[in-house]
């Protein structure tokens, strides 16, 4: 009896319209069950509400994936299509309990003269025609932090630095050439110097204003590869 009610659990939470596969162990351990897909089970469906999603073949030797999830094609006019779409609610009451919409937690092991690149997460779209691409979009809500990195951030490059940590590279690309309402935008652009080198560039929707003289009113500490310099400003007549 306890495998027919867990057969109708299965089969409710994960009906078999336009699965193609079997129902298959309806007495595993959780209280669910696997449902064999290709390669892919749903290994078990959990009392406390967890779905864990596995490969049947743990080992994987070639050029392969163990989840693919195609979503069609949409052709609304209107609205907001999602083919993924996460929705949950954390609210404790006390303690200090942490929380992550969408975890992941691979284990990379390169040895043997491995070189290959490995990644969190690969966005790579075949844009034909995209009025306004984006490739992560991400909103802080009220007083949150839209987006917090613990390591280097490249923009254009992944070669950072010999010991660099928490650093923001950019790699010179395609300086602007217009400055749109309320923006800054900052890059890295060939200096006049030869052989050319990378420097700063700016550019602001202030206009740069010309002055017959200079009277420095304070100094800013930086460093220029590795050497500390002084920055001077003039705040007269401002």
């Amino acid at each position: 009896m306890k495998k027919y009610l867990a057969l109708a659990l299965c089969l409710f939470l994960f009906p078999l319209t336009g699965w193609a596969g079997k129902i298959d162990n309806p007495g595993a351990a959780g209280g669910g069950g696997t449902i064999n897909s290709g390669t892919i089970n749903v290994l078990q469906m959990n009392t406390d509400g967890a779905t864990t999603i596995g490969d049947s073949d743990p080992v994987v030797t070639t050029d392969g994936n163990s989840v693919i999830l195609t979503a069609g094609t949409y052709t609304s006019t209107t609205g907001f299509d999602r083919p993924i779409r996460s929705s949950s609610t954390f609210a404790p009451t006390s303690g200090s309990a942490a929380f992550a919409v969408w975890e992941m937690e691979p284990t990379i092991n390169q040895t043997g003269g491995a070189s290959g690149a490995t990644r969190g997460l690969f966005i790579n779209p075949s844009l034909t025609a995209a009025t306004d691409w984006r490739a992560i979009e991400a909103s802080g809500g009220s007083g949150g932090v839209a987006a917090f990195f613990t390591g280097n951030v490249g923009i254009g490059s992944t070669i950072f630095g010999t010991d660099a940590n928490s650093v923001l590279l950019l790699n010179i690309g395609t300086p602007p050439t217009t400055s749109p309402a309320n923006t800054v935008q900052l890059y890295a652009h060939n200096s006049s110097d030869a052989p050319a080198d990378a420097t700063f560039g700016l550019r602001t929707e202030q206009v740069a204003e010309s002055t017959a003289t200079f009277t420095q009113s304070h100094r800013l500490k930086i460093f220029v590869n590795g050497t500390e310099y002084w920055l001077s400003l003039d705040d007269t007549g401002l």
